[in-house]
Order: structure tokens, then C-alpha cells, then sequence
């Protein structure tokens, strides 16, 4: 029997499109930025092929399994001349947001990322589970657990709420105009 917390990292990519669909005008090629070594790339590119599909979008993809092929994925990016760019998340790449981020802005490439993180370190957008939310749960169910429940008769949870938030700051220094609504739709703005 499986138990536990399920991460639904792969379920938000189409959203995550959306959002960046809407504040990039026309937006037509689309870079995803994965680690191939990482458990949750097939799953999110399913996803995120099949959303670009629905809506016209060409997705350029790029593989960085270290922090030393950063700059050779954003390199690729802008031969494929790419509008913005997700990240699907990776330990690897949470540990080096700053890095990524700063390329992001230097190459004035709206980004979209899962955790806040990201936004706080400069990024543009964010939209996914909160981590204090995760730690909480994950502590809920370390608390039934010692309690006595057995792990084969606790469902697996899924995350009930997810957040989007938006840097202002990292907008005008990319020259990106955040739409009034998505602003309203944000769960925080970053000013």
C-alpha cells in the first residue's frame, strides 16, 4: 500500500501556461527548463505538450542536470528565440533559484516557477502548492502516524489550495506589463 503527500507539480503546468500566456502578448514558443536526472520531467512535459497544444504554442526544451549548463539552456533559449520560460521543479534547481533567476533577467525572459521561492529571488511568477502548507500537512501526518494510525489505512492527501505570485519589480526590469487581472488573481504581489 502506498501513503503519503502527493506533490502535483505535473497538474499545475497547464496553469502555469495560462498565466504566462496572459501576461506575454502573442506568446508562441515557450522554453521549459528541466533536469532529465530529476523524477518529475515526463510527467510535467506531458502535461505541458499537451496545454501548449490547445493553445498554439511551440515548446523549446532544455536540459541543465548541473548549475555549469544554466547558461547553456538559456543560450538555447535564445537561438530558439523563446517568449518565456517555466521551470519544472528539481532540488537542483531550488538550491541555485538565484543563479537561474538572474539569468532570466538578463535575458529579459519572463520565467514561471512552482514554488515562491523563485519570486522572492527575483523571478517573475509563481503558481503551486506552498511549502509552509506542505510542512504542515507533513507534520499532520507524522502526528498520526506516532499516534498509532498504520500508513496503509492513511489516504494519500493532495494539496487543497495553490498560490500564484507576482513580481512587479522583476516586471519592469524585463519591460513585462502584468494585466490588471491577473493581478487581482494573484495571492501576493511583490512590490
Amino acid at each position: 500500500m502506498i501513503t503519503g503527500l502527493a506533490n502535483p507539480v505535473d497538474d499545475t503546468a497547464p496553469k502555469q501556461i495560462e498565466f504566462l500566456a496572459s501576461t506575454v502578448p502573442n506568446l508562441s514558443r515557450l522554453g521549459v527548463l528541466g533536469n532529465s536526472s530529476g523524477p518529475n520531467v515526463s510527467s510535467v512535459m506531458k502535461n505541458v505538450h499537451a496545454a501548449a497544444k490547445v493553445s498554439d504554442i511551440i515548446i523549446v526544451s532544455a536540459d541543465a542536470r548541473t548549475p555549469e549548463e544554466f547558461s547553456g539552456a538559456f543560450e538555447h533559449f535564445t537561438r530558439e528565440r523563446v517568449q518565456a520560460f517555466i521551470v519544472i521543479s528539481d532540488i537542483l534547481f531550488n538550491l541555485y533559484r538565484r543563479r537561474l533567476v538572474d539569468l532570466a533577467t538578463a535575458n529579459h525572459l519572463p520565467s514561471m516557477f512552482g514554488v515562491r521561492d523563485y519570486v522572492e529571488a527575483g523571478g517573475l511568477m509563481s503558481y503551486g502548492e506552498s511549502f509552509r502548507d506542505f510542512y504542515r500537512r507533513s507534520a499532520s501526518y507524522v502526528d498520526k502516524l506516532m499516534k498509532g494510525a498504520k500508513a496503509a489505512d492513511l489516504p494519500i492527501e493532495q494539496p487543497s489550495r495553490f498560490y500564484l505570485t507576482v513580481n512587479l519589480k522583476t516586471a519592469k526590469a524585463i519591460g513585462v506589463e502584468v494585466p490588471t487581472a491577473l493581478l487581482l488573481r494573484a495571492d501576493e504581489v511583490i512590490e
